[in-house]
């Protein structure tokens, strides 16, 4: 048998298999429509359970990849009525390309990736596309199939063998209604093309996500926003996001105090701990905070390492403490992002070289402020830097970074939310 087709009909039914943790992965993330003075929102941090087990089909061109995208997070839009309404949405995804350790099954065990292990086909080495989608569903399974214009302009990103990390983050400002084709969700899809001619039928992908036992294959989402001490690897339940929020129709409007935003280029701790702690590099004060308070944060920096050129990760948590990389338990600490990461390459830099590195890698996040939630909070911005083949001796810093926080009030006496950058 034509091994392409062998690889074809292999990954046809692995993603069958998937199908049954498709169809139970309900996606209970919603938003209901404000008041019209406040301000409502609605994340979704898990990823569809069949996207993660199924992986990302890789295409042979664009056109190819928009009939057949993977929906990886969906937001249902409650009671949406004919009247329009602001909306904002961002959103974060996190992808992979198949190396080695999710080839032989030592990664993240059941990955679409190990499909290629056992078919006596050579690792394809090619550069891909990425593209992330925002737009309007009818359900939360529904892809856009390129039929529906996006929210957002193309967002794109480069994967290749060295540069395997491949995350991508989008945004939209849009008004709304209610559509007579009753398309009530928000989804995030994504979609990969190649033009190689190594390119063969069944090649995929990862889509990152944090599944029970850390496994792949029939992946049980992780749902609970809080850590799990005994894994690194399952620090939170996302590695991306999509966040939608609503704004009625009088929000904003006098005497209600509105929205406060700030923006910094401060880098509070430029030092990473190669292989050690995380580092908060940047922590923005949030002022006279009140439960349901909205908070939207985006960060972008700049890292440079000497004998370090593999895996910068990065994420936004909220806390009472300016030095607080992750949510304590029992507090009303909350991660506001997802985590992903990028890789720091050097000019001649592989996949297992020991070189001096460069990257920059950003972060959105969204999060409603929490019941029992001090008035005075942190969002501090995390970043992470790891390589196991690095030299004995490796450094990374942050040379440069740009940060924005917003904070949006619910109406109450007196004035709102403000932000120190």
């Amino acid at each position: 048998m034509d091994r392409g087709w062998f690889r074809w009909a292999l990954a046809a039914g692995l993603v069958l298999s998937a199908l049954p943790a498709l169809t139970a992965n309900a996606h209970p993330a919603a938003v209901d429509r404000p008041g019209a003075r406040r301000v409502a929102l609605g994340v979704d941090t898990t990823e569809r359970a069949g996207s993660v087990s199924g992986g990302i089909a890789i295409h042979r061109s664009h056109a190819a990849a928009l009939r057949h995208p993977t929906v990886a997070y969906s937001v249902r839009l409650r009671r949406l009525g004919s009247r329009r309404e602001r909306v904002r949405i961002a959103g974060s995804l996190y992808q992979s390309y198949c190396v080695g350790s999710d080839i032989d099954g030592s990664g993240d065990h059941g990955s679409p990736c190990e499909r290629r292990g056992g078919d006596r086909v050579p690792n394809p080495r090619y550069r891909l596309v990425l593209e992330a989608r925002l737009y309007r569903a009818a359900h939360p399974g529904e892809s856009g199939r390129g039929s529906v214009k996006p929210f957002n302009r193309p967002r794109r990103a480069t994967c290749t063998l060295d540069v395997h990390h491949c995350p991508i983050t989008v945004s939209a400002k849009r008004a709304i209604s209610a559509p007579a084709a009753g398309r009530r969700y928000v989804n995030l899809e994504v979609l990969a093309w190649t033009h190689s001619r190594r390119w063969r039928p069944g090649d995929v992908l990862e889509l990152e996500g944090d599944c029970r036992r850390d496994r792949y294959r029939r992946c049980r989402p992780l749902r609970a926003n809080r850590p799990k001490p005994s894994d690194h690897a399952e620090r939170m339940p996302t590695r991306g996001q999509l966040s939608v929020l609503r704004l009625g129709s009088a929000y904003g409007s006098p005497p209600d105090p509105g929205a406060a935003t700030a923006s910094s280029s401060a880098v509070d701790d430029p030092t990473l701990d190669v292989n050690g702690d995380p580092t908060v590099v940047h922590a923005a004060k949030l002022h006279d905070l009140v439960s349901g308070d909205v908070l939207e944060a985006r960060g972008r920096v700049e890292i440079t390492g000497e004998g370090f050129d593999h895996d910068a990760e990065s994420w936004w948590v909220l806390s009472a403490s300016p030095a607080r990389t992750a949510p304590l338990a029992n507090r009303p600490d909350r991660y506001a992002s997802g985590d992903s990461g990028t890789n720091c390459l050097g000019p001649d830099s592989h996949l297992n070289t020991v070189a001096d590195g460069r990257c920059s890698i950003s972060q959105r996040g969204a999060v409603r402020v929490p019941r029992g939630a001090r008035r005075t909070m942190y969002l501090n911005y995390v970043v992470e830097a790891k390589d196991r083949t690095t030299s004995s001796d490796p450094t990374a810093t942050v040379t440069g970074g740009a940060f924005r926080i917003r904070c949006d009030s619910q109406p109450r006496p007196g004035s709102g939310c403000s932000v120190s950058p």
